[in-house]
Order: structure tokens, then C-alpha cells, then sequence
């Protein structure tokens, strides 16, 4: 009965054939089966879903169109020898959410979730089922994308959490556990207060300072303490949202950049020293980069030549050297570019910026990797001209101590040869007399 206007209405079940119209027109796939699975009627949804009809259903077993798992399935829910007989009981059954895959005709396999409904009294199965192959379908690819996302999240290098609004985890991977110290299980539903409180606080503010950024993802600093020791994390946090836009959970990717601060702070101390070296030599210290081009110069080139160029440009330097000293120096240099020589030793003059002409002595050491192969090179260069004058004057004290020596030696030579003549004579005539 139906209520309108206030006048109860009498509605009339359709006819037999009205019925059968209203069948055939649903989109479900309907049938009719005998208690051993034969089918004895079917709906037109039945010949559109699966393209059989006629002569070819007819008579035919229901589970001959379905795969093995259907099969098992339909059986158990009372089609093919669950179903009873006439009048060996009058209680129905029905069950309902069966999925079996059905092949049409044209060999394409459809999955159908049935309803089966067992009428004891007319020893009869009715089959109503509806097409699922794309519920189906995203149901796999989603459980296929779950599994594969726990797999990348199992084996990622990377700590990777997520949390719901009120900061309990709802998932963990291994590396965020062990973080903790924890089994991943023992974390789902708790939040770190709960599970890991020794880092509860920092790991607070720094969801805090994230959740309060107006940027949809930020980077943050993370200093944590593990059964490990204490290490440096670089945590990346990112909102979750839900199908209306808005979030419902976050997800942090933390990095451990441990190591990498140790070797960045290597580093630091290593090119802190470097300064330190190159501010207190006394001799002028030149880096060359990979592509063979001058990058720094100590501060010792403002003392020795007056110039400085603390980020030094080739021509700038080059045109200091004597001309002509210019092609050795610079041939030298680009062999050991090149590869050709490791190490070098070169004379030469560079002038002044007071426009004197300054005589230096540089040394050089290539920097090879482990190929073999140029990066880089550490020049030492040194003023040896006072040094070189001195030997100048050595040198002519010298050569003036051996000249006198010489001269020494030839009057003594000579004298000598004067003296002998008058003294024969004399020594003669000393031995006359005494005869």
C-alpha cells in the first residue's frame, strides 16, 4: 500500500509478463538454477553480461561458466550439491558477497559478486549477480600499491612515519622503529610520549614548528637519541590529505645526516686550518682548480710582490711573469695540467707592483684522484732575490779571494826565480872560499 493525498491506493503486483519485462531490463545478471547447478532460467542481463543465451545456457551447469575459486565459492554458499532437495526442509537460505569470475563468451573473464538465495520448497537456486570486475580490479591494484608501498617503506634507507591530528602513529617502517627502539607493531596507535620518551619533547616542537608554517612542506633539524647514540636527522613533513581536500594525518621522512655533519665539520676544521696555513706563511701558497685555473692566493702576495688577488684571475697573475721567462713558466704549467708532469720546479721573474723585477722560486704539487686523473695543484712560491744577490756577492768575494790567491802565488813564483840566480852565485862562491 502507498499513501497519497492523504487516500490509501491499492498497487497491483505486475503481470507474469510485466514481471518478466522488468527482468529482463535490470542490469543484474539473473538465473535460475536446479538443485545440481543446471540452469533453467536466465535474464537478458544474463546474454548481455556474458553473451551466451538460447540453446547454449539452457540446461547447461551454472559452474561451467565460472573459474575453480568460483566455483568453491558458489558451492559453499549452496549452488550444485549444497542445495536440498524437494521437501527435505522448508527453512530458505540465502547468502550474499560470493565473487566468482565468470568467462563471457568472447573469453573475457568478468567478476560478479552473487546473492544466492536456496528455496528448499521448490528445490530450486536463484542467482542474482552484478558485475564487480572494476571494483574488483581497484580493490587488487590497491592491495598490489600497499604491498608495494610497505615493501619500499621495509627496505628504504629513510625513516618514514605517519601520524593522524592527534600525533599517533598510524604507520612506522623499520628504520623510524629502530630509531625508537621499538618493534613497528608495538608503535601503531601511540603517540612518542608513549612510545619513545626521551625524544617526545624535540620531536614535538618540531612537528609544532611544522604544523604552524604556512608552507605545505617543511624541512627541519632533528637531534635524537637512539640505542645507537645520538644522531642527526633531517625530517621532511608533508600533510596527508583526505577525499575532501582537507588533512587528516602527516607524513615525516627523516635522512640520516649524521655522517654528513661529521664530514661537513671535518671539512670546516680542515679549511679552517687551510686559512690558518695561508695566513701565517710567509712564502706565497696558490691553489689550481680541475680546469687548471688559479682560484686562491695567500695573503704573503701583498708582502712579497705588493699585489693581491685573494680570488685570482689568470691574465691578472700571468702578466706579472718576465716575458721573458713566460713561455717556460707557462709551458710547465700546463704540462702538469695536463698530466704530463706531477711535480714541478721553476725560476723565473714576476714584477713588482712598485715595478721592479722580483726573482721567485715556485714548487709545485699536482693533486691526482685515485683514476690518476688532474684535480687540482698546490703551488709554493718564495722571494730568492736577496737570496740571490747575496749569492751574487759571495760569489764575487770569492772570485776576488781566488784572484789575490792567484796573485799571491805568482809573485811568490816569481820571487822565487829572482832570487835563485844571486844565491847560486852566492852559494857558489861560498864554496870556493871554503875550498
Amino acid at each position: 500500500m502507498s499513501q497519497a493525498t492523504g487516500t490509501s491506493v491499492a498497487v497491483q503486483p505486475p503481470s507474469g509478463i510485466a514481471l518478466r519485462t522488468v527482468l529482463d531490463l535490470s542490469s543484474q545478471v539473473l538465473s535460475v538454477c536446479d538443485p545440481e547447478g543446471r540452469i533453467v532460467w536466465w535474464n537478458d542481463g544474463f546474454v548481455r553480461a556474458l553473451g551466451y543465451g538460447g540453446p547454449e545456457v539452457a540446461g547447461a551447469s551454472f559452474l561451467d561458466f565460472v573459474d575453480e575459486e568460483g566455483r568453491v565459492a558458489l558451492r559453499s554458499a549452496g549452488l550444485a550439491g549444497g542445495a536440498p532437495r524437494r521437501g527435505a526442509s522448508t527453512t530458505s537460505s540465502e547468502v550474499t558477497g560470493a565473487v566468482a569470475r565468470v568467462q563471457r563468451r568472447d573469453g573475457e573473464w568478468r567478476s560478479v559478486e552473487w546473492t544466492i538465495r536456496v528455496d528448499p520448497s521448490k528445490a530450486l537456486v536463484f542467482l542474482a549477480g552484478r558485475d564487480v570486475t572494476e571494483r574488483v580490479a581497484a580493490e587488487q591494484e590497491a592491495r598490489v600499491g600497499e604491498a608495494r608501498l610497505r615493501a619500499i617503506l621495509a627496505h628504504s634507507p629513510s625513516a618514514v612515519y605517519v601520524k593522524d591530528l592527534r600525533c599517533r602513529y598510524l604507520l612506522v617502517n623499520e628504520a623510524w622503529a629502530a630509531i625508537a627502539g621499538r618493534e613497528v607493531q608495538e608503535m601503531i596507535g601511540l603517540s612518542d610520549a608513549e612510545c619513545q620518551p626521551a625524544n617526545a619533547a624535540a620531536i614535538a616542537e618540531m612537528e609544532l614548528e611544522a604544523t604552524d608554517a604556512s608552507a605545505s612542506q617543511t624541512v627541519s633539524d632533528l637531534r635524537l637519541d637512539t640505542p645507537g647514540g645520538k644522531r642527526d636527522l633531517m625530517v621532511v613533513l608533508f600533510p596527508l590529505p583526505g577525499p575532501d581536500g582537507a588533512p587528516y594525518a602527516f607524513c615525516g621522512i627523516a635522512t640520516d645526516v649524521t655522517d654528513r655533519k661529521e664530514i661537513e665539520a671535518a671539512v670546516v676544521e680542515r679549511e679552517r686550518l687551510l686559512e690558518t696555513v695561508l695566513a701565517a706563511s710567509p712564502d706565497i701558497i696558490s691553489l689550481i682548480d680541475a680546469d687548471g685555473r688559479i682560484g686562491r692566493v695567500s695573503a704573503a702576495e701583498g708582502t712579497m710582490l705588493g699585489h693581491h688577488h685573494p680570488e685570482a684571475a689568470d691574465a691578472e697573475l700571468l702578466a706579472l711573469v718576465h716575458p721573458e721567462d713566460f713561455d717556460a713558466v707557462a709551458s710547465d704549467f700546463i704540462a702538469m695540467v695536463t698530466g704530463s708532469r706531477s711535480q714541478l720546479h721553476e725560476r723565473y721573474r714576476v714584477r713588482h707592483a712598485q715595478g721592479e723585477w722580483v726573482t721567485v722560486d715556485s714548487r709545485a704539487q699536482a693533486i691526482v684522484d685515485e683514476k690518476g686523473t688532474f684535480r687540482g695543484a698546490v703551488v709554493v712560491t718564495r722571494d730568492v732575490t736577496d737570496r740571490l744577490r747575496s749569492e751574487e756577492r759571495l760569489e764575487a768575494l770569492r772570485e776576488a779571494a781566488e784572484q789575490a790567491s792567484r796573485a799571491k802565488s805568482e809573485f811568490l813564483s816569481r820571487m822565487s826565480h829572482e832570487l835563485r840566480t844571486p844565491l847560486n852565485a852566492i852559494l857558489g862562491f861560498s864554496q870556493l872560499l871554503e875550498m
